[in-house]
């Protein structure tokens, strides 16, 4: 998919991965997680609880990013 800017998998013990995938997706991660999380969340190895992901998903469609769950498992 293109134009897309966050991209969120599922990933080990059922957490899911929250990853860039455009310089503004990058932006909005550093504008809600400190310095230190930057790394970690450039390369997709942040994870989080589904909750959290919600919460983060709904917060960046309504800055309107462009967000792909589908690899989301139920």
């Amino acid at each position: 998919m293109t134009g897309l800017d966050l991209v969120a998998q599922s990933s080990p013990k059922g957490m899911l991965a929250v990853s860039p995938a455009s310089v503004h997706g990058m932006l909005w991660l550093q504008t809600h997680f400190s310095k230190e999380s930057w790394e970690a969340l450039a390369r997709g190895q942040a994870v989080f609880s589904q909750d959290c992901v919600d919460e983060l998903l709904n917060d960046a469609r309504s800055a309107g990013l462009k967000i792909d769950a589908s690899t989301i498992l139920s």
